[in-house]
């Protein structure tokens, strides 16, 4: 679940922190 989670889970985050631009990518 963590590797799976990680994979999926690293594309969102990717595509947030470029929407967003900083704050949450951290996290």
């Amino acid at each position: 679940m963590s590797i799976t989670l990680s994979d999926s889970a690293a594309a969102r985050v990717n595509a947030f922190l470029a929407n967003r631009g900083k704050g949450f990518g951290l996290r």
